[in-house]
Order: structure tokens, then C-alpha cells, then sequence
């Protein structure tokens, strides 16, 4: 991108997906913002999370519309998952782009980045196992080191989604509780050690 003063090297680079429950609150607009214009991540496509209320993920899904008339630019967007996979088994327009994403023979690593609940992520994986370990999730979620003794419902982690966790999962905790996030806990039969990453190793793979 010449217009801000230096270029990344194509090897250097990384495609993403946003998965964002962008009419909940404000900061996920800024964030969509920082991937489209950051040079280093070639962003395939935002998709509509919802929040546990009823049309939030069309809301969602709106507030992308929104944020694209706003930038004057055009992008990829996907309807996700309507609500938490108990209340919604259909396949969303969103979850089959992650599993093509996932299944391309790209040479940039997919990272999917996810901003809140994570229940288009655990469709995915339902859907198609065969994608874990063909991309990595980095989540805000979660209430931190097991066995996650906090008095309260971390929002983004509290949410029910019944899915699965991929081989590589990042997030902002340094350790991820199932146990707040039944629809994880439920298909993950996996070692819990070679699915988290901290924030410190999320930094690392995004800067190198």
C-alpha cells in the first residue's frame, strides 16, 4: 500500500475473516476498520455474529452494510449463524465461507478473527472437521485459567453455541475455560494444552 508510505512482502502477509457481532457495541466497527485498511491482512470477508438476541445477527449484518457505505469501499459479507446452535442447525451463508477459506490451497495462512460469540467458528467445524488445523482462531472470549472460579458470565464466552474448538485457537486469556462455553465443551475431544495459545504467541504470528 503505497498510499501509506511502505509495502509488506506477499509472504508476509495473511488472509483473515472478521467474524463480528457488530451492532452490539461500538468497538467492532474500529476493528473491521483496522483490518480492511491494515496492509498486512488480506481480509476475505466479514461475517454477522449474533449476541443472543433475537435479529442480532441481522443487526449485525446491517451494521456491516453500514460500515461499507461509510468507507465508500466494497468487501466480501456473510450472513452467519441466526443464534446459538441449539436454536438454529442450519447452515449459514458465513459458515460455508470459513469451510471454503479453510480448504483453499492458499499459500497465506487463514486467521479467523473472531469478536464475539463464537458459534459461526463451531458450525464450521461441526460442518466439516476437515478444517481443523487449516486455520487459526483468535478469540475474545473466555474467563481465563481453569477451573474459571470468576463470580460472573464473561459475555462473549457465556453465550451457547454447542460447536468445537479448532487445533489452533488464540485467546486473550492465557488459558480458555470450557466449562462457560457449553457448545465448545460439548464436541471437544482434544487435548485442552494443544488448543491455546496466549496473548503473547496471538502477538507474535500477527507481527512477524
Amino acid at each position: 500500500m503505497t498510499d501509506i508510505g511502505f509495502d509488506i512482502p506477499d509472504h508476509k502477509k495473511v488472509r483473515v475473516i472478521v467474524d463480528t457481532d457488530a451492532a452490539c457495541e461500538a468497538d467492532d466497527a474500529f476493528a473491521i476498520v483496522h483490518a480492511l485498511l491494515s496492509p498486512k491482512l488480506i481480509v476475505r470477508g466479514v461475517i454477522a455474529e449474533h449476541f443472543n438476541v433475537s435479529h442480532s445477527m441481522e443487526d449485525s449484518f446491517d451494521e456491516i452494510s453500514a460500515l461499507k457505505q461509510a468507507m465508500a469501499i466494497d468487501f466480501p459479507s456473510f450472513m452467519g449463524q441466526n443464534g446459538p446452535l441449539s436454536s438454529d442447525p442450519f447452515v449459514s451463508e458465513g459458515v460455508d465461507f470459513i469451510i471454503k477459506e479453510a480448504l483453499s490451497d492458499s499459500p497465506h495462512p487463514l486467521f479467523v478473527l473472531c469478536q464475539g460469540a463464537i458459534t459461526n467458528v463451531a458450525m464450521a467445524i461441526k460442518t466439516n472437521p476437515d478444517i481443523i488445523g487449516r486455520m487459526t482462531v483468535i478469540w475474545i472470549g473466555t474467563h481465563g485459567e481453569a477451573p474459571c472460579t470468576a463470580p460472573f458470565r464473561e459475555f462473549n464466552a457465556g453465550i451457547p453455541t454447542r460447536g468445537v474448538l479448532p487445533d489452533q485457537l488464540i485467546s486473550f486469556s492465557a488459558k480458555l475455560c470450557f466449562h462457560y462455553h457449553p457448545d465448545m465443551a460439548l464436541v471437544l475431544n482434544s487435548d485442552s494444552d494443544s488448543l491455546v495459545y496466549n496473548l503473547k504467541s496471538c502477538c507474535l504470528i500477527l507481527n512477524d
